[in-house]
């Protein structure tokens, strides 16, 4: 601060010495004054270049002590969904938290500093790769770098450095990052709390629609790298996907199977009455898919015979040969309305004759304490493999992430070379500038002083 106002200082000085020393000698301000001017400055062109080079090694030590003040580190996003403005779990991007209070906190604890976050936030910024780039409505430009740096302001608590502020905000929001955003694998974390609430012959849906969003979960790792293989297990994403499989193809269905062969209801009125109003909204249903059938082909039959006949175009194939092309006409589209409504139709029917089976076999139950207690024992291994599959799954996209996301970010410091960082071009430019200031100052004195010799002169012949 002391030698950036010694700088300023000089050249106001410099400035204003110029001007009144150009005031007084105005009269001398021609040719001759000039010429005189600059014959002075000759005289003094040492002590020119000696003040230029006073004023390049005070600019020197400026920018040095600016450099000790300051330190930055760029933060790069380094995943496919950074352009898109999203993190890797597809929630929405927010640079903010890059130096959020909660990051701040935890780089104030990790390194134990005597600091609020609030007043460490005051000192630092956050600007972007696209800050400079204009707005456009209709293809904005999402930023994937952006640069925190910190510029000291005043006295700071004892350790606390330019650099060590922008490593332990760097690190800090890259553990929240990789904590809150680089995996959403909740889904993997079952539970099984309403389990007690379902009826026997329900828990067969039930544990298949939690191991259908295991598979789920998997499919997008299967299409982003099929071909990786956990190094401790073995398995890939689509093996791990096929023992899910076979879980509710076998396993499931064998419990189901056992609960509909003997007729295993906790609340067999209850169940009966719940499977009779399935099957009268299934009913409705399926006589509304065959009144569409029914009407598809009335319609059909409306047409006349000979229509047919003109479906037929001239096409060319890809060898330029002529052919005879059979093109879809209205009867074509409601003979596939009428096959979709019929095929509807059908998995209906076919539901409402497994709840009628199903109704028989409960209404028709005589199964004993032990059929229920082997129910049970089947549920809870069920449910023990069923998680153990989730943390089958859990376990190979914690490795494969992790692996891919010591990429995700990348941190970039500062080099704190401080000749590799020195604005040499400004610094030329401001001594050049700085030089010809007191080369104009000393021409200034030079021409004051022949103004002065000449109104002496003038007195002299006076007398």
């Amino acid at each position: 601060m002391l030698i950036r106002l010694l700088l300023i200082s000089a050249v106001i000085l410099l400035g204003f010495g110029t001007l009144i020393n150009l005031l007084r000698g105005r009269k001398e301000l021609g040719a001759n004054g000039l010429k005189t001017g600059l014959l002075f400055l000759n005289k003094r062109k040492w002590l020119a270049l000696l003040l230029a080079v006073c004023f390049l090694a005070g600019y020197t030590g400026w920018e040095y002590i600016e450099q000790l003040q300051t330190s930055s580190v760029t933060i790069g996003l380094n995943y496919a969904e950074a352009s898109n403005g999203l993190n890797p779990n597809g929630t929405k991007f927010n640079s903010s938290e890059i130096i959020s209070t909660e990051v701040l906190e935890r780089a104030i604890e990790k390194n134990g500093w005597n600091i609020s976050a609030e007043k460490l936030q005051d000192c630092l910024t956050l600007s972007s790769s696209a800050d400079d780039i204009s707005p456009d409505a209709d293809n904005p430009s999402i930023a994937t770098e952006y640069i925190v740096t910190y510029v000291k302001e005043g006295n700071m608590a004892e350790g606390i450095t330019p650099a060590s502020v922008t490593t332990a905000v760097a690190d800090a929001y890259y553990d929240f990052f990789m904590e809150e955003y680089a995996t959403n694998d909740s889904i993997l974390d079952l539970e099984f709390g309403d389990l007690e609430e379902l009826e026997y012959l329900e828990i067969g849906d039930y544990l298949t629609l939690k191991a259908d969003k295991l598979i789920g979960f998997l499919d997008d790792y299967v299409a982003e790298d099929g071909s990786y293989r956990s190094e401790t297990t073995g398995e890939t994403f689509a093996s791990i996907q096929s023992k899910i499989k076979d879980f509710t193809t076998i396993e499931v269905e064998r419990f189901h199977s056992y609960a509909v062969q003997n007729g295993l209801a906790k609340d067999s009125g209850q169940y009966i009455a719940k499977k009779n109003y399935d099957n009268l909204v299934l009913n409705i249903d399926y006589m509304t898919y065959m009144s569409e059938y029914n009407v598809r082909l009335e319609a059909i039959d409306m047409y006349a015979p000979e229509m047919a006949t003109i479906v037929l175009v001239p096409t060319e194939d890809e060898t330029n040969e002529f052919y005879m092309s059979r093109t879809q006409i209205g009867v074509d589209y409601f003979s596939e309305e009428a096959r979709n409504a019929v095929g509807e139709a059908t998995a209906i029917q076919e539901e409402i004759g497994t709840n009628d089976y199903e109704i028989r076999q409960v209404e028709a139950s005589v199964s004993e304490q032990s059929a229920y207690e082997q129910a049970e024992q089947m549920i809870g291994r069920l449910t023990e493999e069923l998680v153990q599959l989730a943390e089958e799954c859990h376990d190979i996209v914690n490795e494969y992430t992790t692996e891919k996301q010591n990429s995700y970010i990348t941190l970039r410091y500062d080099s704190k070379d401080f000749w590799k960082l020195f604005p040499y071009s400004r610094a030329i430019a401001y001594t050049v500038l700085f030089s010809a200031l007191v080369c104009i100052y000393i021409i200034s004195i030079g021409i004051n002083r022949n103004e002065g010799k000449r109104l002496e002169s003038r007195r002299g012949g006076i007398r």
